[in-house]
């Protein structure tokens, strides 16, 4: 009675152990990320990007191509990255670059201003640039930027899901400062 009993609880135990094992869906589907942290080169298939600066702050000033300056409105805060990324070997975008709380909300890359995120990416040659996010105050400190879904500019490559990422650390800590800065010109 007793051995059935060991055996019964062993069994059980095999079954959630092996249930926590197998991944869900979302983890079995996310592309193979590469990882770093703030200012370290972080090599994907596509491209290296690092992330140079990364700021948190209540404002945003914007400068054109034509010098306008210009202050778009949010109800949050501003992260404000300064980003540099290379091609590794053909001309590709970025693709999708979002920032992830550490509560799990992710914030696609603000539309409202001109970002690296747009720009085409030549093999070997360096490009640095700004990109911008609206986040929620308290989803700042923590974030991690990720950059999936690359773009590459051949028709004979494919766009595909499980495809590399790149996730860096941005060791964003403490209050927002009162006003940040982006340069669109040059991008």
């Amino acid at each position: 009675m007793i051995k059935k009993l060991l055996t019964a609880v062993a069994l059980v135990a095999a079954i959630g152990a092996v249930q926590r094992l197998i991944p869900d869906d979302d983890r079995m589907y996310r592309p193979i990320a590469s990882t770093g942290t703030l200012k370290q080169d972080v090599r994907s298939l596509p491209y290296t990007l690092r992330v140079d600066s990364a700021h948190v702050a209540r404002e945003l000033r914007v400068t054109d191509a034509y010098d306008e300056v210009s202050t778009p409105a949010t109800r949050g805060v501003w992260v404000v990255l300064t980003l540099t990324a290379t091609a590794t070997g053909e001309q590709v975008r970025l693709g999708d670059v979002t920032l992830v709380a550490p509560g799990g909300t992710v914030y696609a890359a603000t539309d409202r201003v001109d970002g690296l995120d747009g720009v085409e990416l030549e093999a070997g040659i360096p490009r640095s640039g700004p990109i911008a996010f609206e986040v929620r105050p308290e989803d700042a400190e923590g974030a991690i930027l990720r950059v999936t879904g690359a773009r590459y500019a051949s028709i004979h490559r494919l766009n595909g899901a499980l495809g590399p990422a790149v996730e860096i650390d941005l060791q964003l800590t403490g209050a927002p400062e009162p006003t940040a800065a982006l340069d669109e010109e040059g991008l």
